[in-house]
C-alpha cells in the first residue's frame, strides 16, 4: 500500500463486532504497513472482551490530522490492553492529541495496564463519548504503565463519564517528561466526570503535572501523587471557578510536591506555593512538599527514610510505589 494514500491502507489486525478474541505477541511496523485514515495499525471496534497483549507497535510520523493511533478502541466493552510496547507515533506538522499510543471512544470497563509507551505525541487518551449512541465512555482502569518522552501529555482525559456507578481510575503509573502527566479537557458540560487520579509518580512536565481546565469537571479527585520538577496543578481557573469545581466534587489531597516550584499556577494570573494554595483554594489540606529521596538515578522507588513514604492521605506512600514490589511497565511474569 501507499502510506500517503488515506484510502489504500487498513489496520494490520484487530476485530470488528467480535467477542472473546486474544491477539498475543505480534509486531507491527506502521511505516511498512500503512493504516487507513482515522484509525491506526491496531483497531478494536464494536467488540467485547478483546485482549491485545505482548505486542510491539512501532509507529511512524504521519502527515495527517486525523486520529492516527497505535491502538484504537471504539465502541468496546471489557477490552484488555496489557504488556505492550508502543512508540514512534507522531503528527508531521505539530504534536497532536490525536496521535496517541492508545486512544478510545465510547469504551467502557477497559483495562490498560503494564504497557511501556514512549516517543509519542500523547500516551493514553480516553477521548470521546458520543452521548446519543448508547455506548458510554468511562470506567477505565489505567494502571502500572510507564509512559515517557511524550511531546504532549502522558495521559489525556476528555469525554469520560461514570459508567455502571464505576469511576475511571488512573493509578500507579510512572509518567515522565512531556508537557505533563494528565490534562483534563472538555467539549461539553457534563464531563470529565468520575475520575480518580492517584498514586502516580510524575517526573517533570513543562505545563505542570496535572492540567485542569473545564469548570464542568464532576467528581474528579487528584490524590496521593508524587511530583518532581513541575507544579502539581496548572489551570486557567480564577477564584470563582475554583468555587464552582469544588462544588462539583473536585478534590486534591495527600499529594507530595517539589519545594523548588510553585504548587499551582493559573493562566488567570496567579501562582501559589503550597501553603498559600491551601489557604486560597481550600484544597490539598494534607499535601506536603520535600525531597522524595529516590533509591537512585532513574529508579523511582522511595529510599528508606523518604518523607514521601508517609505523605499520602492515608499516611502511606505517595507515588506509584506503595509496597515497593509493584512492576511499572511491562510485566511478563
Amino acid at each position: 500500500h501507499d502510506g500517503t494514500d488515506e484510502a489504500s491502507g487498513s489496520p494490520v489486525f484487530g476485530t470488528t463486532d467480535r467477542e472473546h478474541v486474544v491477539w498475543d505477541g505480534f509486531y507491527v511496523d506502521d511505516a511498512t504497513s500503512p493504516s487507513h485514515s482515522d484509525t491506526g495499525p491496531v483497531v478494536i471496534w464494536g467488540s467485547t472482551d478483546v485482549t491485545i497483549s505482548r505486542c510491539e507497535i512501532r509507529g511512524t510520523t504521519i502527515a495527517r490530522e486525523d486520529n492516527h493511533t497505535g491502538i484504537r478502541l471504539e465502541v468496546t466493552r471489557g477490552a484488555r490492553v496489557v504488556n505492550n510496547r508502543i512508540h514512534g507515533i507522531h503528527n508531521a506538522a505539530t504534536p497532536s492529541q490525536n496521535h496517541a499510543a492508545i486512544q478510545a471512544y465510547d469504551t467502557s470497563h477497559a483495562l490498560i495496564e503494564h504497557n511501556e509507551i514512549f516517543d509519542v505525541d500523547v500516551g493514553i487518551f480516553p477521548k470521546g463519548d458520543h452521548a446519543d449512541d448508547g455506548f458510554p465512555n468511562g470506567a477505565y482502569s489505567i494502571r502500572y504503565n510507564r509512559v515517557s518522552d511524550t511531546l504532549l501529555q502522558a495521559t489525556k482525559v476528555l469525554g469520560v463519564v461514570e459508567v455502571d456507578e464505576t469511576p475511571t481510575e488512573i493509578a500507579h503509573n510512572l509518567l515522565a517528561g512531556g508537557s505533563g502527566a494528565v490534562i483534563f479537557t472538555a467539549v461539553g458540560t457534563d464531563h470529565p466526570a468520575a475520575v480518580r487520579f492517584h498514586h502516580n509518580t510524575i517526573i517533570g512536565g513543562s505545563e505542570g503535572a496535572v492540567a485542569a481546565f473545564p469548570p464542568t469537571m464532576f467528581d474528579v479527585a487528584i490524590t496521593d501523587n508524587l511530583v518532581v520538577g513541575a507544579p502539581v496543578l496548572y489551570t486557567s481557573w480564577d477564584d470563582a471557578t475554583i468555587t464552582t469545581v469544588r462544588g462539583n466534587g473536585f478534590a486534591m489531597a495527600g499529594n507530595f510536591g517539589d519545594p523548588t516550584t510553585d504548587w499551582a499556577v493559573s493562566e488567570a494570573g496567579w501562582s501559589h506555593p503550597l501553603a498559600s494554595w491551601q489557604a486560597f483554594s481550600g484544597l490539598d489540606a494534607d499535601s506536603s512538599v520535600g525531597d522524595p529521596t529516590f533509591v537512585g538515578t532513574g529508579d523511582y522507588h522511595l529510599a528508606p527514610g523518604s518523607p514521601a513514604r508517609t505523605a499520602s492521605s492515608t499516611d502511606g506512600p505517595a507515588g506509584c510505589y506503595v509496597t515497593g514490589d509493584e512492576v511499572i511497565g511491562i510485566d511478563l511474569d
